[in-house]
């Protein structure tokens, strides 16, 4: 949640300080909130290292490196960005086990201690080779950007489109479990789950720079939507490997994809405020998505009626997504610019 909150204080002071001193602030505030987590007694400090310092340091690490990585490309610039945030899915994959072996072996303290130092050294080697190619000569009309009706439908489709997109990702394996599958198994499903949405920031990213990174977008949006709404209709392990792939693959696109389709509207100089704007409403689908879907399962008995309910809300995000075409860009913000080559 804190990382897309503040998603858009994190892009201004990229575009206005430069992404090499956010990047070194948001790498010392997350390895520093990690070592912070380890000497923890309560509750409540949890919250405050882990959940908001760090947090502020993961959004003010990942958000410019976004925008500074697309002013570097222009030909695969989905397949560059698409590589980049596949990173993400990587370490989601590989960090679990290194942290649960860890924690075997020593204790979840160590373990935090362990990934503090891994981050710090990391970034800082990522922040070292950093490099900002565009600079604007004037100020970012925020305001302007706010007040047009592109960007609006974009930060509502975004909104929507959060709200379903993690309800598999949080409700799968108990989905599963009830449908009497395994828990192995489940775990599995939701697993292949996050290595598709790996797969899908580069493949689809990559595919988007052959045809139309707009299109891409708006097919993930189509898939997205009919897979959830026969998702209910499933019940064999197969089928569920099979969904959690195809949605995994689709929603792991909007990643790679959309922060593209928005340099192609608004200029890729502003990739990094306008992208965070955007993300602070990825905030609010996440915010209420997972937990109305378990109330109606609490509710219910069933998670179907939840699960159509997301399906809903991505079908409402994709048809204002079709109102968006890449030549509706904002004259106004089409700033003189300098380039550092």
């Amino acid at each position: 949640m804190m990382v897309t909150t503040i998603a858009p204080l994190s892009g201004w002071l990229a575009q206005e300080y430069g992404f090499k001193k956010v990047v070194g602030m948001g790498t010392f505030l997350l390895s520093m909130g990690l070592l912070m987590s380890s000497f923890t007694q309560q509750v409540w400090q949890i919250y405050l290292t882990f959940g908001i310092i760090a947090g502020v340091g993961t959004s003010f690490a990942w958000i410019p490196s976004v925008g500074c990585t697309g002013q570097w490309f222009k030909k695969q610039i989905g397949l560059a960005l698409g590589i980049a945030v596949a990173g993400v899915g990587c370490g989601n994959l590989c960090m679990p086990p290194i942290l649960q072996a860890l924690i075997d072996a020593y204790s979840w303290r160590v373990a935090l201690q362990c990934l503090a130092v891994y981050v710090a050294i990391a970034n800082t080697i990522a922040c070292v080779l950093l490099r900002r190619r565009i600079w604007i000569k004037r100020k970012f009309e925020i305001m302007v950007l706010i007040k047009d009706r592109v960007f609006q439908l974009i930060f509502v489709m975004g909104a929507l489109e959060a709200y379903s997109v993690l309800v598999p990702f949080y409700h799968i394996v108990a989905y599963a479990e009830d449908a009497g599958i395994s828990h192995s198994l489940a775990a599995w499903i939701l697993s292949t789950m996050g290595i598709a949405s790996t797969m899908g920031r580069v493949i689809l990213g990559w595919i988007g720079d052959q045809t139309s990174h707009l299109l891409m977008l708006k097919l993930s949006g189509l898939m997205l939507t009919v897979a959830m709404a026969i998702w209910p209709f499933l019940s064999s392990a197969g089928l569920l490997l099979a969904f959690g792939f195809t949605f995994g693959l689709f929603a792991g696109s909007f990643i790679a994809v959309l922060p593209v389709v928005l340099a192609q509207l608004f200029g890729v100089e502003r990739m990094a405020s306008v992208t965070g704007i955007v993300y602070s409403g990825f905030a609010i689908g996440n915010l209420f998505g997972p937990p109305v879907t378990g109330m109606f399962y609490d509710k219910q008995g069933t998670y179907a009626w939840g699960i159509w309910l997301a399906a809903a809300v991505l079908l409402l995000s994709f048809v204002l997504l079709l109102f968006v075409q890449t030549q509706n860009a904002v004259p106004s913000l089409n700033l003189p610019q300098k380039q550092h080559k």
